[in-house]
């Protein structure tokens, strides 16, 4: 559980980053570069995790599964990173 919020977890390549659950209703953002990537839902979860963090990359995303596969280019391309 993150920050109230079940959490599930997902890997591609060995990099493991986190999901809502499938029943967390949206809005969702996928960060590929912050203090932690993932996929969270709203904006209040999201925030501490790319607010003044150098470099930090996010975007909104109208599904968990739209995330996952963003996040997995990311990933594929060398692009997601914890800073």
């Amino acid at each position: 559980m993150a920050r109230g919020e079940m959490q599930w977890q997902q890997c591609h390549r060995g990099i493991y980053f986190d999901i809502p659950s499938p029943d967390t209703p949206s809005p969702y953002y996928l960060v590929t570069k912050g203090a932690q990537i993932s996929i969270l839902s709203t904006w209040t979860r999201t925030a501490p995790y790319v607010i003044r963090v150098r470099g930090s990359c996010y975007v909104g995303v109208l599904s968990v599964n739209e995330g996952i596969e963003h996040m997995m280019w990311a990933i594929e391309l060398g692009e997601a990173q914890v800073l």
